[in-house]
């Protein structure tokens, strides 16, 4: 038992360690390298919309946040040197701030690729680790069920797609300013995505907490008011699928989840707090 504690400890170490350095050394290392190249190549392909604007704001914000996930985890790191009790669930918080941070940037790339411009998958590298340290962590670390660590993934794209949605409806205001839709929808779904990554937090450390399913919920049903209007309007225009429609998506499938009791007990598992034996970081 002693040896399971010490091999999770290391693992914990190495872990928010890898988290550290991408959140303090390589976000702000691939911000320096890309930032005024980046802006350059969308006036460049991309003279006649927003992007650029959008990109000059946005990024800045998304590498302020990747770095504060790296401190984050920095703290966690010591907290599993010293087998303190909330290494755990800080490295949860961590986590989650950096998978939102790092995977956006990576969009502007994937633009900038589709007219013939080299992709650079730098971001992809710092969401790619961070994707491994969910798992890791969580599985191995945390010993959550996994079929809970499969409801805070769907939560987590939940997340991840409505701040998408948000930064989308910014780029659309400014290059339409006459659709007031947009405008107001703006903050609604980022206000979405800040209580998924409390929800997100919530399935995987308070899984017993009644505000879980209930803000899950709420702003579930909100999002699916928000982004299915702008999913279908978008998927008609352009005759392909909007990636507007990817939070209602998610949302749909976590309010199943969260309003049939028995299905939220099969799947979050509330009354099993790890797999395997109780785990000394709660």
């Amino acid at each position: 038992m002693e040896q399971e504690k010490n091999n999770i400890k290391w693992l914990g170490v190495v872990l928010t360690l890898i988290g550290a350095i991408c959140g303090m050394i390589l976000h702000l290392l691939f911000f320096l390298m890309l930032y005024d190249e980046l802006l350059a190549l969308e006036v460049q392909y991309f003279p006649n919309t927003s992007n650029v604007v959008v990109i000059k704001y946005i990024l800045p914000l998304f590498t302020d946040f990747g770095i504060l996930a790296g401190v984050i985890y920095a703290v966690s790191l010591y907290g599993f040197l010293n087998k303190k009790s909330w290494a755990y669930a800080t490295a949860t918080v961590a986590n989650v701030i950096a998978l939102q941070f790092s995977f956006w940037p990576t969009i502007p790339m994937l633009d900038l690729a589709a007219v013939g411009v080299p992709f650079r998958p730098y971001y992809l590298i710092i969401f790619g680790a961070n994707a491994l340290i969910f798992f890791t962590l969580h599985l191995f670390v945390g010993k959550r069920p996994g079929r809970r660590v499969i409801a805070a993934l769907v939560s987590g794209m939940t997340l991840v797609t409505a701040w998408i949605n948000g930064t989308a409806c910014v780029n659309l205001t400014l290059m339409k300013p006459d659709n007031v839709f947009y405008i107001m929808a703006n903050r609604l779904h980022w206000l979405v995505a800040i209580v998924f990554a409390i929800v997100t937090v919530g399935i995987l450390l308070a899984p017993k907490k009644t505000w879980v399913p209930m803000l899950g919920l709420g702003f579930g049903i909100l999002e699916i008011a928000l982004g299915t209007p702008m999913g279908i309007e978008t998927t008609l225009q352009k005759g392909e699928f909007s990636m507007f429609l990817a939070a209602p998506i998610f949302s749909a499938i976590l309010i199943l989840v969260f309003v049939i009791p028995a299905l939220y007990k099969e799947i979050v598992r509330p009354d099993r707090e790890t797999k395997g034996g109780k785990s000394w970081m709660i």
